[in-house]
């Protein structure tokens, strides 16, 4: 895209918890770890990817470590975007699929993105697009207090990794 990445990263900050168990396992000192990377650094904008691996195999325990996560970033003042996982085979496009309930119970938003391999002629058919090619979906899922368009969007990404949104699904299909 034509950006300098050495600037690019300089705005950039990295903690790796898949690394250390302790910052994977201890949702506590996960957050005193970021609570001084966000003094240091002056960090308003964190992306945790992916929220789902930090209650991995503790499902029951998913609200309340979403809810932790959700808070101490309220508490700094921080935009927050958490990435989940699709957690499910079947109805890969909904909020559930995408994380479980956990995450969208809580948080403000959910923007759920789904990508589809065509498998058969009829859905070549459907979508333009020869069997073995992928669509690729967004649906911005809820979103409090915003108005927002609930309907389903196709999009692609490009080789540079920018992303188009084309057109709603049923506009796309009617094409």
């Amino acid at each position: 895209m034509g950006l300098d990445f050495d600037e690019v990263e300089k705005n950039i900050v990295v903690i790796d918890a898949s690394e250390e168990e302790e910052l994977r396992e201890n949702p506590k000192a996960l957050m005193e770890t970021m609570a001084y990377a966000i003094k240091e650094k002056k960090i308003t904008n964190v992306i945790i990817d992916s929220i789902t691996g930090l209650y991995e195999h503790k499902e029951v325990m998913a609200r309340q470590i979403v809810r932790q996560f959700f808070n101490f970033l309220k508490k700094w003042r921080q935009t927050g975007l958490f990435v989940s996982q699709k957690r499910s085979a079947q109805a890969s496009e909904s909020v559930e699929a995408a994380g479980g309930l956990a995450v969208a119970h809580i948080v403000d938003g959910t923007i759920v993105v789904d990508k589809k391999l065509i498998m058969s002629q009829r859905e070549a058919s459907l979508y333009k697009k020869p069997i073995g090619d992928v669509i690729r979906l967004i649906r911005i899922d809820g979103c409090r207090l915003s108005g927002h368009d609930s309907r389903t969007w196709v999009f692609e990404i490009t080789e540079l990794g920018i992303v188009n949104i084309i057109a709603p699904l049923a506009e796309y299909i009617r094409r």
